[in-house]
């Protein structure tokens, strides 16, 4: 999340080190802590309810995207939960992605819970998962360039 944040500045046209807005990896890097949270203290109702709080409270302070309304930690929470019941998850996760795009505007957000289902639940070796490593960055960084070139 740090490491792209630099770049994610550039790519949205502000400095180097902007502070108003923050790239998605911390709002999963904030559910993801959430979630470990909420997994070790699994059955105590009044920690993993204050984790949740906290999550959802930190992510819309950070004002990283998706933070509005602590809605991607409320995803993450959601998606957790419902992991297990395919059509709850899929229903819930479009309902809530379409109800918080009246004040963010990330309708097509929606689309992924098209894909999602046809995750087979087996992680990916290493060969796998490092390009991705790479991909977001240099995606956001050639999205700068065009932008510094044209507009």
């Amino acid at each position: 999340a740090i490491i792209t944040e630099f770049i994610w500045d550039l790519a949205n046209g502000s400095n180097i080190l902007d502070f108003s807005s923050q790239n998605p990896l911390f709002t999963l890097l904030i559910g993801l802590i959430t979630l470990a949270v909420i997994d070790r203290f699994k059955g105590q109702t009044i920690i993993t309810a204050l984790s949740a709080c906290i999550g959802i409270v930190l992510c819309s302070i950070a004002n990283s995207q998706f933070g509005a309304f602590g809605y991607g930690v409320i995803l993450i929470i959601l998606m957790y939960y419902t992991r297990e019941r395919k059509l709850f998850f899929n229903i819930f996760g479009i309902l809530l992605t379409i109800i918080a795009s009246l004040f963010n505007g990330y309708i097509f957000a929606a689309l992924a819970f098209t894909i999602i289902p046809l995750y087979n639940g087996k992680r990916g070796g290493p060969k796998a998962i490092l390009p991705f490593y790479f991909i977001y960055p240099a995606i956001l960084l050639i999205l700068h360039i065009i932008g510094a070139l044209f507009f």
